[in-house]
């Protein structure tokens, strides 16, 4: 039974990669990486929040901590305007939706006997 499970859980992962939000995300991926104006937004995003690590280590009495913060969060806001990475996210989004609703109806499958929530387990002994 564990091989049969396992065969049909690797054909469940090649009949998503086949879906439409798949494979957009995997062009939109190959678009940021591409994308020189992306690149450099996500650099000075990358930039922005090493330095407010930086700053964290030293404590929250820092003088530039505030500063370092409003940086991070405006180059966060600029990257994630990006049409590229706007794109990027939505699609992410509706992956997201769609592996959730597989989640959930094999957790109604199964009865929902023993599922995880938020890293804790959840033993049931009624069905939802």
């Amino acid at each position: 039974m564990e091989q049969r499970l396992i065969e049909q859980t690797y054909a469940l992962v090649d009949e998503i990669k086949r879906t439409r939000e798949y494979q957009e995300l995997l062009r939109l991926h190959q678009a940021i990486k591409a994308d020189q104006e992306v690149g450099e937004l996500s650099r000075a995003f990358k930039h922005a929040e090493h330095r407010l690590e930086e700053a964290n280590r030293h404590g929250k009495h820092h003088p530039d901590l505030g500063r370092y913060r409003r940086a991070l969060s405006e180059a966060k806001a600029a990257l994630y305007r990006h049409p590229l990475v706007r794109e990027y996210k939505r699609c992410e989004r509706q992956l997201e939706k769609q592996l959730e609703d597989i989640s959930k109806a094999i957790d109604e499958a199964v009865g929902g006997a023993g599922v995880s929530r938020g890293g804790k387990q959840i033993c049931r002994t009624e069905r939802r």
